[in-house]
């Protein structure tokens, strides 16, 4: 049998129950001593930005940004794989060919709204320049 009262639709008699006593109250905290410190919230690497502050730009998103014109960020991987390649094809001139077809792979995806077209530029050129002197040194090597 429990002492605590029966629900309202349960109760037979027509008398209220009684009301909780001062004992069942949850206890109340008392306040600290005095002379306690408590220490300072850590800071927040990145503090929330203010809902109604625009987005920053990231480094390197802008054509008037130096990194944007020395570090491939937001090209397409196809224009970063061709401009490298162009500029090796220059040296190894086997390269060249799959410049160009890295080359052309970017154009598709700056068409499709990639960034990299001027990578893409070097590449082809590059691709087309060292497959240009392969053929010669292949040309000269027969003669």
């Amino acid at each position: 049998h429990s002492d605590r009262p029966a629900p309202a639709h349960a109760r037979r008699s027509g008398r209220a129950a009684a009301a909780p006593t001062a004992s069942a109250a949850p206890a109340a905290y008392a306040p600290p001593p005095a002379g306690t410190t408590f220490p300072a919230p850590a800071p927040t690497a990145n503090p929330p930005a203010a809902p109604w502050a625009p987005a920053q730009p990231r480094k390197g998103d802008s054509p008037r940004d130096a990194l944007h014109w020395m570090v491939p960020i937001g090209r397409s991987w196809q224009s970063i794989v061709a401009g490298y390649l162009g500029l090796l094809s220059l040296l190894i001139w086997v390269l060249g060919p799959v410049a160009i077809g890295f080359a052309l792979a970017a154009f598709r995806a700056a068409g499709r709204g990639g960034h990299g077209r001027g990578r893409a530029v070097m590449g082809l050129l590059g691709g087309t320049l060292g497959t240009a002197i392969g053929v010669l040194v292949l040309l000269q090597a027969n003669l």
